[in-house]
């Protein structure tokens, strides 16, 4: 049994559902005991907007129990029913241009809980759910082979996280409202880090980056007039020059406190430990 601290309105995926009440002799053919109503096979057509079809158990004529339910636009849910809506675990295809399926927790309607969630052009999320949304701890899988690792609130990136990238890259830092935010840390394919300062997906101020060994060191920043790519590439957008090793740990000191101060003004799930 789900608990939410509201019940929601159930959403409409295809047309309204109105069960069939059944006949008296109906009825009369599955006895309800009078100190438990037994669950009952039988099928109920509805005759909502989009003639929506039910077939399963229902409780004092309602869909509770196991069962199926079909909507004219091709969704179809198949699972687990409490007091007419979807509640527990079942499995919901989308029939129409949404395509993909949702397989896991459910309650009062809505994803709620632990499920994946497969999308039509191959994108896959895995992970926690609230009241129909991405939330917590989670993984989207993108159909390029990039991976987010990481926390979600109302289906975005948001608290820490690693982006993996298809071609071996990855960057680990905090986000917020999907954008990288605060301090954050890239690993190159070479074995080298760099660390930089974001807001809203872009380098700001000075970075650092270390070599394979993290003996060497260098101070980077953008070139005049010129945006970083999204990777945080020292390509033609960063200049670099060589720095001390100390000079380098002070640099990451002052990108952390730049960080906190800008993280405090955001309300994130937490800082990660880069």
């Amino acid at each position: 049994m789900c608990s939410l601290s509201s019940i929601p309105e159930p959403p409409v995926l295809g047309g309204s559902i109105i069960v069939k009440n059944r006949t008296a002799s109906e009825k009369t053919s599955t006895r309800e005991s009078s100190e438990e109503k037994e669950l009952d096979d039988s099928c109920c057509v509805g005759n909502g907007d989009n003639n929506a079809i039910y077939k399963g158990q229902y409780k004092n004529h309602m869909r509770h129990g196991e069962g199926e339910l079909l909507w004219t636009n091709g969704d179809k849910y198949k699972g687990s029913f409490r007091d007419n809506m979807m509640d527990g675990k079942g499995t919901l295809v989308f029939g129409d241009d949404r395509g993909g399926e949702y397989v896991g927790e459910w309650c009062f309607n809505q994803m709620h809980g632990q499920g994946t969630r497969s999308y039509r052009n191959g994108d896959v999320f895995v992970g926690s759910y609230q009241k129909g949304s991405r939330e917590g701890e989670g993984r989207f899988y993108f159909a390029n082979g990039d991976l987010y690792w990481g926390e979600f609130r109302k289906n975005l990136m948001h608290g820490a996280g690693r982006y993996y990238f298809a071609g071996g890259q990855s960057f680990a830092g905090t986000f917020v409202n999907g954008k990288r935010m605060g301090k954050g840390k890239i690993q190159r394919n070479d074995g080298s880090i760099e660390i930089y300062q974001y807001v809203n997906n872009s380098r700001v101020g000075q970075g650092v980056r270390w070599s394979k060994d993290r003996t060497k060191a260098w101070r980077l920043w953008k070139k005049a007039g010129v945006s970083p790519k999204s990777t945080g590439s020292t390509g033609k957008s960063t200049e670099e020059r060589k720095m001390s090793v100390t000079e380098a740990a002070t640099l990451v000191q002052e990108i952390e406190q730049a960080s906190k101060e800008i993280l405090a003004t955001y309300d994130v799930l937490h800082t990660p430990n880069l």
